[in-house]
This record gives structure tokens, C-alpha cells and sequence, in this order.
């Protein structure tokens, strides 16, 4: 919650930030993400060069690695934690 007041001051958002407003960022951007054309979309949306739209490229891709890397650790995590669930998903 301290960091979206933060980034209500920093970016003067016109309402008050909610966590429905960043998750719904959150989930457009993973979407984004994960389709090259929808990264090529958006580069081209910009009107950027070939370079910056590669670079966006790289970015995104980065991006969706760390993702996935967290998002295996925590499934990871809730499983170690959670001794209901089967081995199936170890």
C-alpha cells in the first residue's frame, strides 16, 4: 500500500491508486509479455525505430523470465508450506 501512495505523488494519478488498478497493469503487462506480437504491436503503437523495438523485445523477454522464475518459486513455496496438496505437484 506505501508504494502506491509513493507512485500517487510521483505520478499525480487523477484517483486515488487502487491494488485492482495495478493488478489489472500487472496482468496487461504479463499478457504483453508473453506474444511477440503483441510487443511488436505496442513497439510499432510507439512508432519506434527497429533498434528500439529489438530492445523492447529483449526487455520484455527478460521480463517474462524473471516472471516465470518467481512464479515457480512461489508455487514452489505454497506447496512446501501447504502439506494438503499431493506430490503431483512437487
Amino acid at each position: 500500500k506505501r508504494l502506491m501512495l509513493d507512485w500517487e505523488d510521483e505520478y499525480d494519478f487523477p484517483i486515488e491508486l487502487k491494488e485492482s488498478h495495478a493488478l489489472n497493469a500487472a496482468v496487461k503487462l504479463i499478457i504483453r509479455a508473453s506474444s511477440p506480437e503483441l510487443i511488436d504491436e505496442y513497439s510499432k503503437s510507439k512508432n519506434y525505430t527497429e533498434e528500439e523495438a529489438k530492445q523492447v523485445q529483449e526487455e520484455y523477454k527478460w521480463f517474462m523470465a524473471q516472471f516465470l522464475e518467481l512464479l515457480a518459486d512461489t508455487i514452489q513455496s505454497r506447496i512446501e508450506t501447504d502439506k494438503r496438496r499431493g506430490s503431483r505437484f512437487v
